[in-house]
């Protein structure tokens, strides 16, 4: 995920703005993983932005057959606004790719943080052992029947999360290990 992340950030502003119109409008595989076109689709911004690049092209050509020293300024005009719309939009897209891209970063570089803790840990506790003789035992959690009201239904975690049912989201973790 990581490296396809990568890559949606190296594009420009309006090839990420080609690439999530092909993804969301169109329909289109794409190279645009689907984690970051998946906002976009229900986006009104978006489809109105698509909307009007469609209109400034419809413009554009209607100018293009069209001669006469009159017609220059308009096409400057349709032309930098299919810029500045392109940036503008496109540029949305790169910020989601960026941020997305920070946020599994951070979480990656936390988990390998974990595990050295957990490491450093464990060889503590097994230092403690040799000189003591005796291997701590971590806390015991209690075990709590579940009760339930009246009219509801329990619908138990079975061991796997799926993207689209939860999209991106955070584990906080306490310790059990002894505290000696």
């Amino acid at each position: 995920m990581l490296d396809e992340l990568r890559k949606v950030s190296q594009l420009d502003p309006t090839q990420a703005f080609e690439h999530t119109r092909r993804a969301v409008i169109d329909g289109q595989a794409d190279q645009l993983p689907i984690m970051v076109a998946r906002p976009f689709a229900h986006d009104d911004r978006f489809a109105n932005a698509v909307a009007t690049l469609s209109t400034l092209d419809a413009w554009r050509k209607r100018l293009d057959g069209v001669s006469g020293a009159w017609a220059d300024q308009p096409r400057q005009w349709l032309d930098a606004r299919r810029r500045s719309l392109l940036t503008v939009e496109g540029g949305r897209v790169l910020d989601r790719a960026r941020a997305m891209e920070d946020e599994l970063t951070g979480m990656l570089q936390n988990s390998e943080m974990n595990k050295l803790d957990i490491m450093q840990m464990e060889s503590h506790m097994y230092e403690q052992a040799s000189i003591t003789g005796v291997m701590d035992k971590a806390k015991r959690t209690v075990d709590r029947s579940l009760r339930l009201k009246k009219g509801y239904h329990l619908w138990p975690y079975q061991g796997e999360y799926w993207a689209d049912e939860i999209g991106w989201f955070k584990v906080d973790t306490k310790g059990e290990c002894p505290e000696s």
